[in-house]
């Protein structure tokens, strides 16, 4: 069985996402590296738009091996790039495992794959951080006001007591 969705679960509920294809997958490196318009792809290609809009499309399956190769060279990547997350099940084989050969967990890891679901969960919990965060420092700006209505207070009962001591002392004195 091949999978054709990513699914992720959250606060908002279950959503399918479909998993790019190859075609989509081009495209998306295309306009990574700069070519912004299929015509300026095309030319470096050496091939018609049309037929890069085939590609990218999926319009007749799979591209050949001299095409990979050719498209590959002119985006500067490796053809492993185009099939990444097309197939979870061969991300997780055909990917290696950043942290297995660096030790650096931060490593680049390439779209799709099964990491896709751990990413947006990290997404959703840097979101819920920065409301926190939010609510954080409104909560400080309440406490600084309570401090200073607190002062505020202290002092005016200072003056009061000052004032009614010296009304004791003038009535005692008078």
């Amino acid at each position: 069985m091949v999978a054709t969705e990513i699914v992720t679960c959250g606060r908002e509920g279950v959503s399918f996402q479909p998993l790019p294809t190859i075609g989509e997958n081009i495209a998306r490196l295309r306009r990574g590296v700069g070519f912004r318009k299929q015509g300026d792809f095309a030319v470096a290609l050496g091939m018609p738009q049309s037929r890069v809009s085939d590609l990218e499309t999926n319009r007749y399956g799979l591209p050949d091996t001299a095409t990979l190769i050719r498209v590959a060279k002119v985006l500067g990547c490796s053809i492993d790039e185009f099939l990444a997350g097309v197939d979870p099940a061969y991300d997780s084989v055909a990917q290696p495992d950043p942290i297995r050969q660096t030790g650096d967990p931060l490593s680049e890891l390439p779209p799709g794959g099964p990491h896709v679901v751990a990413a947006s969960r990290v997404l959703e919990l840097e979101s819920e951080v920065a409301e926190l965060r939010t609510a954080l420092e409104q909560v400080a700006d309440v406490a600084g006001d309570l401090v200073q209505i607190a002062k505020t207070s202290t002092t005016s009962d200072r003056t009061r007591t000052a004032r009614s001591g010296r009304r004791a002392r003038h009535r005692q004195t008078g």
